[in-house]
């Protein structure tokens, strides 16, 4: 067990931060656990069905470690995000929650904008993306800023999950506090990192991709899902309606014979 926990600590190990300056831009992210997606781990519920203990406290640390970041601005088009929480304890072994050093497809004040790093949980990568963008609300009256992440646990699963952000501090991936979005704006691509299992990161908000296309008077194949939707509408109203009028016709039907027998027996 010592040789484990030696193994083990830090759970996260992030290299290259480093020469952080200006610090005047930033945001304070916090997890919205209602969002966690995605199979196994990805979720609380995932982590607690896991069968082998030492695994199953190594994600929660995951958790813990992921459910609030400073996100900061550095030089060029690198930012860092900080973990709120320092250490996670748990039966195993101490985990120190370090920063991770990202990649930003723009500089850090500049929207849209994604950012992309690596962490490493039992010497495994796990890829972290950063997405700010503008996407229709969930009724699609209008439009919300949106800061997204999307982890790629391996080949198939990707967890996905969006952050509340605070932007008194200055700016976060481009949001800033008081702007409004008039129209949707999609995610952008953010840097590969080396070893991902993908040709490029599973674009965000995929589980809600119905919505998404409906409300986005933009996306291309918005007309494509109206058709989808209407068309089998459209159809069952029809089938319904001509299921009602032969339902009427019967009872009209029905009505009218009631009224013959009678006559007839009285002219007999």
């Amino acid at each position: 067990m010592m040789g484990m926990h030696g193994m083990m600590k830090p759970l996260f190990v992030f290299a290259g931060v480093c020469c952080f300056a200006a610090r005047d831009e930033g945001c304070d992210a916090t997890l919205e656990e209602s969002s966690l997606k995605g199979a196994g781990p990805c979720t609380k519920a995932g982590v607690e069905q896991l069968s082998d203990p030492q695994t199953r406290a190594l994600m929660k640390c995951f958790h813990e470690c992921a459910a609030g970041y400073h996100l900061e601005t550095g030089k060029g088009n690198d930012a860092l995000a900080v973990p709120e929480r320092k250490t996670c304890n748990s039966q195993y072994w101490k985990v120190t929650c370090d920063s991770v050093l990202l990649k930003c497809s723009k500089p850090f004040a500049e929207f849209p904008n994604s950012c992309s790093g690596v962490v490493r949980a039992n010497g495994s990568p796990l890829y972290i993306a950063f997405y700010s963008y503008c996407a229709p609300d969930w009724w699609g009256w209008g439009y919300k800023h949106v800061l997204h992440t999307s982890i790629v646990l391996g080949k198939g699963n990707v967890c996905a999950a969006t952050y509340n952000f605070n932007t008194e501090k200055g700016s976060c991936l481009g949001l800033v506090e008081g702007k409004t979005c008039d129209k949707a704006v999609h995610p952008i691509q953010p840097p590969l990192p080396s070893g991902l299992p993908y040709p490029y990161f599973p674009p965000p908000g995929e589980e809600d991709s119905w919505r998404s296309w409906l409300f986005d008077p933009d996306h291309p194949y918005r007309f494509a899902l109206l058709a989808g939707l209407l068309i089998p509408a459209i159809f069952v109203c029809a089938c319904l309606c001509i299921c009602r009028c032969r339902t009427k016709y019967r009872q009209n039907l029905r009505e009218l014979e009631e009224v013959e027998i009678p006559i007839r027996v009285n002219r007999s």
